[in-house]
């Protein structure tokens, strides 16, 4: 995390106007006006970190409401997302990931939901009333793999719970591939944090209702991740394809 003390800290007069941004932008009621803050708030702070995210897909998201289903690999993700979907979404996260005031804020503009892991009850709560606001014709963004442990470009298993009222409600779902974004924050040296970072995000296909009918839980999850999976193999392969040139 060193990376991002260290851009807030060199940038910390620019932190303190988005803080105070955010402050003023949560007594709208306006869900554009409030999207477009915390985007332009995680665009200023991908740019500061000196991050390049490089995109595709975007033509993939439906215009109606939808489920992103991304892999998770660090804390950046999120960051990755909101950088390059310019309509207003939201994130189910851990209610043990939004404690600090300038992320609290930031997650309530966007009206996050909160899980609690712990709570199977109130979990399920938040998966319906998710699911609801996607029927409404938002986009959530949930990350099935649940928390990031060092991973990297591996997956991990995929719960099975999101998809209860996704498959009840016969939602769409848009499998998102991030790749490399772990290194936003992963680095042995603090003098590695200093470089520049390239990740990717990519929209792939999307996965409707009519493909997944009458298929388990189980099976829509290994649907989504082999989906991600096949990405991430691909572009693992461009990756040591490049290698191997500029090695030679």
């Amino acid at each position: 995390m060193f990376k991002l003390v260290y851009s807030i800290i060199t940038h910390i007069f620019t932190c303190i106007r988005l803080a105070i941004f955010l402050k003023r932008t949560l007594k709208s009621n306006d869900p554009v006006k409030r999207y477009d803050a915390a985007r332009l708030t995680a665009c200023t702070v991908v740019d500061k970190m000196h991050v390049t995210i490089k995109s595709s897909g975007l033509e993939n998201i439906p215009s109606t409401g939808c489920f992103l289903m991304p892999n998770h690999q660090g804390r950046f993700d999120g960051l990755a997302l909101m950088y390059t979907h310019e309509n207003p979404m939201s994130f189910i996260i851990d209610n043990t990931r939004s404690d600090i005031s300038y992320e609290t804020d930031f997650m309530n503009l966007i009206n996050a939901l909160r899980i609690d892991r712990e709570n199977p009850r109130q979990a399920m709560n938040v998966f319906k009333t998710a699911s609801q606001r996607v029927l409404n014709g938002e986009h959530i963004c949930v990350f099935p793999e649940g928390e990031h442990n060092d991973n990297k470009n591996t997956l991990q298993e995929f719960k099975t719970g999101p998809f209860h009222f996704l498959r009840r409600n016969h939602l769409p779902i848009v499998p998102v591939c991030l790749f490399d974004s772990w290194k936003v924050f992963n680095y042995e040296k603090v003098s590695e944090a200093f470089k520049k970072v390239t990740c990717q995000i990519h929209y792939l296909k999307p996965i409707m209702p009519e493909e997944y009918a009458g298929k388990s839980k189980a099976e829509i999850a290994e649907m989504v991740k082999s989906s991600i999976e096949k990405k991430i193999e691909e572009l693992s392969n461009i990756c040591s394809k490049e290698s191997a040139l500029n090695l030679g």
